[in-house]
């Protein structure tokens, strides 16, 4: 499992500006409506499997009301964020073999530097090669300030014919080179989902945070992915900019905000950072077989042949 720590401190001492976009919903994340009716993020988010939401969900109420208690606040109702993905083609779902231990190892060893691939996520497929975590970021100017924006996805989607690498149509030569290997392990539909999780500093509303957020389906589709019906695009973001205090009296609060004729580069640079994350995720991820014995290759594996 994966865990996304926004920032320093107590983020339900501090909430942060945040938005959910759904562009498929064939999925069981929690959190997502309290997040699109209030904009707001009060929890780290946790990413892991189908069926092991509701322990992950369990596990991290327990931590955020830890770490309240050490902070003198007594929390009433929580909302915490967990994403999911089904890798029941790899791993025994139904074991539901990620719990409280696991979500706290995740914390213990979160960190700005981690690794991609499938070192957290063993069991994702991506257009039929190994799938897994995969990040990128692209930095904007506006005004004389540089701002950050980071993408981190779980990939876990996409039917290898349609697979597209850098704008070639690469999918069918895949095929033919697992043929050459004799392993046709293969996705032959678009199935399974994508968690993409945008992160930046520019000083956002909800609002706009949201459009920005719907341009990393751009970067899912320029990989291939046309979100097909089991397929389920879940995108969250937020805005380490507009902290929101929780618990004040403030009758008034002041935010800024980028002006919208500004905002095609923020468009831009999520479309760019999803497209190289998934990519990443590909790429760093090792060879894996399924539980019926085929065998997952990883992208990097085909690009070095492809350059021999």
């Amino acid at each position: 499992m994966t865990v996304i720590v926004p920032g320093p401190g107590n983020a339900f001492a501090n909430h942060y500006t945040a938005a959910a976009y759904v562009h498929n919903g064939f999925g069981k994340s929690a959190g997502l409506v309290q997040v699109e009716e209030l904009g707001t993020l009060e929890t780290p988010i946790a990413l892991t499997n189908t069926l092991n939401v509701g322990k992950v969900w369990d596990a991290l109420v327990d931590i955020v009301i830890e770490q309240c208690q050490n902070d003198g606040l007594e929390p009433m109702s929580i909302n915490p964020v967990v994403g999911e993905c089904n890798d029941c083609r790899i791993n025994q779902i139904q074991k539901r073999a990620v719990g409280e231990k696991e979500v706290r190892q995740a914390f213990a060893v979160a960190a700005e530097e981690f690794e991609e691939g499938d070192v957290a996520r063993r069991g994702t497929i991506c257009y039929g090669m190994k799938g897994g975590i995969g990040s990128a970021s692209r930095v904007i100017c506006i005004g004389e300030k540089e701002y950050t924006i980071g993408v981190l996805v779980q990939s876990n989607f996409g039917a290898t014919e349609d697979f597209v690498l850098n704008g070639e149509a690469v999918g069918p030569k895949i095929l033919e080179w697992k043929q050459e290997k004799n392993d046709m392990a293969a996705s032959e539909e678009d199935k399974g989902s994508i968690m993409s999780i945008l992160a930046t500093d520019l000083p956002l509303t909800s609002r706009q945070l949201k459009r920005i957020l719907k341009r990393t389906g751009v970067g899912i589709a320029r990989t291939g992915g046309y979100t097909g019906h089991g397929s389920g695009e879940v995108m969250i973001g937020f805005t380490t900019a507009n902290r929101i205090p929780s618990g004040r009296e403030e009758e008034l609060l002041q935010i800024s905000a980028i002006p919208e004729h500004v905002i095609n580069r923020a468009f831009l640079a999520a479309a760019e950072a999803e497209q190289e994350a998934i990519l990443n995720s590909m790429t760093a991820a090792k060879q894996t077989r399924g539980r019926e014995g085929e065998l997952y290759y990883s992208l990097a594996e085909y690009l070095k042949d492809r350059e021999a």
